[in-house]
């Protein structure tokens, strides 16, 4: 049997089993959610009223939401945004009904007026604000704004400075900010912009000499165990105390097995500090081929200079391709940082990067012919903003939009637009008036808001009224049905008119049972 719900025999939901199941929710909603079986016995028996009367109705009654109770529940919230949210009925009548701004008099408004943003509102809000970041992340439009205008070196002077000028990095800058980590890995993780310029400047031997030097898949350490026995095992490693454990600990070890079968003492040692890959190999060779011109009993299986199953990932070639993913060597950095950081390390990140705009350069690359250039890979001014921020910005900041832009579809409609005529040319093109929200909120908003709906989508079919659902109308639509769940897809309005009224059973008489339509075989 398949692990999940028990299914419970037929007759199994009684009145009192369905009052005791119902008595675990608070609402109808979630108690045919979480007991489908009791709620569609409950309903058949007639006694869902009896066994959901400790809930909490899910709908107000017709007329409930006058004016006052409108007004009772905007109380409840500070903005027009949390009060549609929460109590979504409320909103929608009181909008309709023209109260809305009458009653969220006492909200803060979330849309300023057009020219708030003088540059005086521009500094106030910066004031708030502790970096450029923060205030462009925190309060987009005053930010957006100051820079089209020029302000913001004006307004964010009590700012701290996140991103450092051109130039700041310094030979002794690097140093001084080197001096704070023990290993070069950690000193390219806390501050990537310091061991960059390091690395491009090739100052790193000189600034991170305190450093303790780890290995990696291209620095190896020479080193050997000696045994009192005249025995000996030569290795290299990018981890020397790593290695050492899993001699001592592993059984497929000719370490391990050497102590466990003769029990001789023995010494490690580290032969060579961290060296190229190529050295480190050809080092372990030799000493192997000198410990056996002296005779001595060599425990290594091979000739030495196997590198194990560690393999260089990134060569200079797949960094390369890496690279030309990327425009931005920020993008390459934050999207491949194992390439970006080899690539670092090895010396070759200005060659592979060469074909990169640079994301901070002196701010004159974006120039009014490479902006437009850019701006013709797109449609609309929103997949230009989305596809490349920086000649976005750029162009804003400018004032070249308009003139860069003039062949991308226009998606945003003019203020005023949607004047009845137009909302009831665009209501046209849909069949329902869930199709038109889908399809055309702005125009479906609009005319909800100045009370057009019922004249504009005159064309619709009407949603029936509950009164529609007779019995015999129910089963004029289950006839049209070959399932019970294709009636319920198909009209829900029936289906669940006739689940209540106990009729389901009745009108569903000509379908196959479930079971028979399950074992059907294909013709």
């Amino acid at each position: 049997m398949s692990k999940g719900k028990i299914r419970k025999p037929a007759g199994y939901w009684t009145k009192e089993l369905c009052k005791e199941e119902a008595l675990k929710f608070k609402t109808k909603a979630e108690f045919r959610r979480e007991a489908g079986a009791a709620y569609d016995a409950a309903h058949r028996l007639k006694c869902i009223d009896y066994v959901c009367e400790h809930m909490t109705p899910a709908h107000k009654p017709r007329g409930y939401w006058t004016k006052e109770t409108c007004r009772k529940e905007a109380e409840k919230y500070s903005t027009k945004r949390d009060f549609a949210a929460g109590s979504a009925t409320a909103y929608v009548t009181a909008k309709k009904s023209g109260w809305i701004d009458d009653i969220c008099e006492h909200m803060i408004a979330l849309t300023l007026p057009s020219g708030y943003w003088t540059k005086e509102n521009c500094h106030k809000e910066a004031l708030t604000h502790k970096t450029r970041v923060d205030l462009q992340r925190k309060c987009p439009s005053a930010y957006i704004r100051a820079r089209a205008n020029g302000w913001l070196d004006d307004i964010c002077g009590h700012m701290t400075e996140t991103q450092k000028p051109n130039g700041y990095w310094t030979k002794k800058r690097c140093a001084r900010e080197a001096k704070r980590f023990n290993t070069r890995t950690e000193f390219a993780r806390g501050c990537s912009a310091a061991y960059d310029a390091a690395v491009t400047n090739k100052w790193v031997s000189d600034i991170c000499g305190h450093m303790e030097i780890k290995g990696s898949l291209r620095l190896r350490a020479v080193y050997a165990f000696t045994f009192a026995s005249g025995h000996v095992y030569v290795g290299i490693t990018c981890n020397i105390k790593r290695r050492l454990n899993d001699h001592l600990e592993h059984e497929g070890s000719a370490v391990f097995q050497h102590i466990k079968e003769t029990g001789s003492s023995y010494e490690f040692e580290q032969l060579t500090p961290y060296v190229d890959v190529k050295a480190a190999s050809k080092k372990e060779r030799e000493l192997i081929t000198k410990y056996k011109a002296e005779g001595r009993a060599i425990l290594n299986r091979t000739d030495g200079g196997e590198l194990g199953g560690s393999v260089i990932k990134w060569t200079k070639d797949k960094c390369k391709r890496e690279a030309l993913k990327y425009d931005q060597r920020s993008l390459f950095r934050d999207g491949s940082s194992s390439a970006y950081g080899a690539a670092l390390r090895d010396g070759y990140l200005d060659e592979i990067c060469s074909h990169m705009v640079s994301g901070r350069g002196n701010g004159r690359y974006w120039t009014k012919e490479r902006t437009a250039l850019e701006a013709k890979k797109y449609n609309t001014r929103t997949e230009f903003k989305r596809g490349n921020g920086s000649a976005y910005g750029a162009a804003c900041r400018n004032g070249w939009l308009n003139d860069i832009c003039g062949h991308m579809i226009e998606t945003a409609k003019p203020a005023g637009y949607w004047t009845k005529d137009n909302c009831a040319k665009e209501a046209k093109k849909y069949e329902t008036r869930t199709a038109f929200k889908k399809g055309s909120s702005g125009a479906f908003t609009i005319a909800g808001r100045n009370g057009w709906l019922d004249d504009i989508c005159e064309h619709m079919p009407k949603q029936k009224s509950k009164d529609h659902w007779t019995k015999e109308n129910c089963q004029k639509e289950a006839i049209k049905c070959r399932t019970r769940s294709e009636l319920k897809e198909v009209c829900y309005g029936a289906y669940r008119a006739s689940l209540e009224n106990g009729w389901l059973d009745e009108i569903c008489g000509h379908m196959p049972s479930r079971r028979a339509v399950k074992n059907k075989k294909p013709t």
